[in-house]
């Protein structure tokens, strides 16, 4: 039955591509119709067009049609579990919490559970709930002590809570599964330094960027790294090199306009702030904020 109505939305879609914009959606309307009357369930003409909105990117229309089939059908964990993607897509953690605990609840299929779990953590760590996110995190693992990208979430979080050592110690247990993946190295890095061990951060971050050469991330806390061993030149050598190879990376320009300001060279600090207000208005606002005087001669007062 899937089968079929995703291959009924797609011939739908196709149609609607090529039709002129007025009839898109009431030809495909119309094609499903006559596809949906053949199964006797009105409500599956919800379901597929459902699927029409969403490869259309008209979230709000899917979502709609999606949520009308289900109060039609009651429980369905594939089409809650698309509709929680939904959700994810707007942004409304909220809503994509409440639908993914769901499927984690009724569906009957290890897959839905499992990628329905693993979202309901990412959602919550959306919302800032990084205790719950680290608990769900925890429980994708004991199901799938394989899911490289759960240890990775599960590493973040800890970060974000301070829990530094608990940190490096999973993301230590993920990197025998991935150890070329430029995230997982990035963090570990990023914990290494919290932490104090910055020559072992230096090492995990130099292989994030060799992996992703253009990880502005893992370049900004490879040259805080570097700072903290006494090499502030060397820092900045290097961030100036990655900012004209990447031009584009906003944190790159604000990590280098910081520590323009810790050497005492306000006018190079200004000048990356002029670029970052063509990139990032929110990190140029703190870089600005830096300059004004509010981080005195580019020591953080507030940390």
């Amino acid at each position: 039955m899937v089968r079929e109505l995703v291959e009924v939305g797609t011939f739908a879609v196709c149609y609607m591509l090529r039709r002129s914009r007025e009839k898109r959606i009431s030809y495909a309307k119309s094609v499903l119709e006559k596809e949906v009357a053949k199964e006797k369930k009105g409500s599956l003409l919800s379901l597929v067009l459902g699927g029409v909105f969403s490869a259309r990117r008209e979230i709000d229309s899917a979502i709609e049609a999606l949520e009308l089939f289900l109060s039609e059908q009651g429980d369905n964990a594939p089409v809650q579990l698309h509709l929680g993607h939904l959700y994810s897509r707007k942004e409304d953690w909220e809503n994509a919490v409440k639908t993914y605990q769901s499927v984690v609840e009724f569906g009957e299929k290890a897959h839905d559970v499992g990628e329905a779990q693993y979202r309901l953590a990412c959602s919550y760590k959306a919302l800032g709930r990084h205790e719950e996110a680290a608990d769900v995190f925890q429980a994708v693992l004991q199901k799938e002590p394989t899911s490289v990208r759960a240890y990775i979430s599960l590493g973040h979080c800890m970060l974000l809570l301070g829990r530094i050592d608990e940190a490096v110690d999973v993301l230590e247990a993920g990197r025998p599964l991935a150890p070329n993946n430029p995230d997982l190295l990035y963090y570990l890095g990023r914990a290494f330094h919290r932490s104090a061990r910055y020559d072992d951060g230096i090492a995990a971050l130099r292989n994030a960027l060799r992996e992703d050469a253009g990880y502005a991330a893992a370049a900004s806390c490879l040259a805080a790294c570097y700072q903290e061993t006494g090499d502030a030149e060397r820092a900045r050598l290097f961030l100036e090199n990655f900012v004209s190879r990447n031009p584009s990376a906003a944190q790159a320009h604000h990590a280098l306009g910081s520590l323009y300001l810790t050497q005492g060279n306000r006018d190079a600090a200004m000048r990356q702030c002029q670029l970052l207000a063509e990139l990032d208005d929110g990190l140029r606002a703190q870089l600005e904020e830096q300059i004004s005087g509010t981080w005195g001669n580019g020591t953080n007062l507030r940390a």
